[in-house]
């Protein structure tokens, strides 16, 4: 007599960010071939976050979020946005305490234990470099070391353009490493933290400008570290309890609708069918 197999649905992982950020997030929880439907949300609408007031911001990121957990009924939602983590986070909690949300800050603890020369950079948007919870990171984990703080706005744009084919600027990271670097006695900085989801979309441009400048540095981000924490929730009783609650009060005909393995949206009306190709295909 044959025995029957049951396989476990899969879950719903929904990755949001202002733009193509949170797809460096959402790639590394692909890699851990975990059985997902994922779901990646840019408010495109609203880009960037960075230079929106916090107040409005936070309005925004509620009203979206929630509007996604009608649509796409995710088991957990990871903010793959420093600002957007930082503002809203605990309120999407309160609000929703039968999804599990995981936030995303700097990599400033994994940093610290990597660096030899006790010399950290950190490339950061304006808005993480004067946010209180980033100087908390370093007092909690980086004591210890010299850190350097370096803000690199422009840099967002261009991981943007980098996705989009459009990229054509070698020399801009080449002056930001410079700006960075100087702070500090020449070729003691030997790690870097990617303080922002959208920098690691330009790692490889950033590993080939330091070759160039003669600098032995290593590129740190949160993104694995992320992805951990995806297969550690997915893994556990305590997803599996909140997501039986979750999914009991939702209507089964939506729940059917989220099939896709790999599902992109925007929140802006404008045709962006030439961003939405780029976004999928970083996934891929």
């Amino acid at each position: 007599m044959e025995k029957e197999i049951f396989l476990s649905p899969s879950k719903t992982v929904l990755v949001f960010d202002s733009g193509a950020g949170g797809l460096t997030i959402a790639k590394e929880i692909l890699r851990r071939d975990l059985n997902i439907d994922l779901h990646y949300l840019a408010d495109d609408a609203f880009f960037p976050y960075g230079k929106k007031q916090d107040q409005l911001l936070s309005e925004r990121i509620i009203v979206v979020i929630s509007q996604a957990i009608t649509n796409s009924l995710p088991d957990i939602i990871v903010i793959a946005c420093n600002t957007a983590s930082t503002l809203a986070l605990t309120a999407l909690r309160s609000q929703f305490p039968n999804i599990e949300f995981i936030g995303v800050v700097p990599a400033i603890k994994p940093a610290a234990s990597t660096s030899k020369t006790g010399h950290i950079g950190i490339l950061a948007t304006s808005a993480t470099i004067n946010r209180p919870y980033t100087k908390t990171l370093i007092n909690d984990f980086a004591q210890q070391q010299d850190v350097y703080l370096h803000n690199c706005d422009s840099l967002v744009e261009l991981a943007e353009k980098k996705l989009l084919n459009e990229y054509q600027h070698d020399q801009i990271l080449e002056q930001e490493l410079l700006a960075l670097t100087a702070q500090a006695a020449p070729h003691t900085i030997d790690t870097v933290v990617l303080a922002c989801t959208h920098f690691p979309i330009l790692k490889q441009q950033l590993q080939k400008a330091a070759a160039k400048l003669n600098m032995d540095i290593e590129f740190i981000d949160s993104g694995a570290a992320i992805a951990n924490r995806v297969e550690q929730l997915l893994a556990s009783e305590q997803i599996t309890k909140k997501s039986n609650i979750h999914r009991a009060t939702k209507n089964p005909s939506a729940a059917a609708q989220s099939s896709a393995k790999i599902n992109v949206e925007l929140t802006s009306s404008r045709d962006n069918q030439k961003k939405l190709s780029a976004y999928l295909n970083y996934l891929k």
